[in-house]
């Protein structure tokens, strides 16, 4: 595959720099797991801890089977949770400042980026894609994922405290 080729419904780490969705220096923006829109999905468990996602795998007891929850040590970022012979492999899930999904890889791998999560599930539902093994078996929360109400959030300058502010002009 070619840098300007991409896997159906993704983009490759080419075309996402042509099209800005990578910050400079290659770097991803993520956002709060709350401003994601893909929230609604049954298989996103929310803030689950790594023992509860190996507990809910486990039960499942069957390769290929997984679920997304919020990544415990980055903020903002999500972790797609692939269970294979009684292991839980994890990928990190990064989203641009344009919206667009990508597991993070390792140096010299092409990066792929997504519109939705559900196309980066059903990519990776494909035999040979880079994963322990391919997604088959959805494990579904029971529940809905209580969302944080950034109702009473004020988004204003007016209320930002000056210490917040880094002098970057010269006197």
């Amino acid at each position: 595959m070619s840098g300007a080729e991409a896997p159906e419904g993704g983009l490759s780490a080419t075309e996402a720099d042509l099209t800005g969705e990578v910050c400079a220096g290659g770097a991803l923006a993520t956002s709060s797991p709350n401003s994601m829109g893909d929230m609604g999905l049954p298989i996103y468990h929310g803030p689950i801890s790594r023992q509860r996602c190996e507990e809910l795998l486990g039960r499942k007891g069957k390769d290929g089977s997984y679920l997304i929850r919020d990544s415990e040590t980055i903020q903002g970022a999500l972790c797609l949770c692939v269970y294979k012979q009684k292991i839980v492999y994890t990928y990190r899930i990064l989203q641009t400042h344009t919206g667009y999904y990508t597991l993070q890889t390792c140096t010299g791998t092409q990066e792929l980026y997504f519109k939705t999560l559900q196309e980066l599930i059903r990519h990776y539902k494909k035999r040979n894609q880079g994963l322990s093994t391919r997604l088959r078996y959805s494990v579904k929360r029971k529940t809905m994922v209580p969302q944080a109400d950034d109702s009473n959030d004020c988004h204003d300058y007016e209320n930002v405290e000056s210490s917040d502010y880094v002098v970057v002009l010269p006197d």
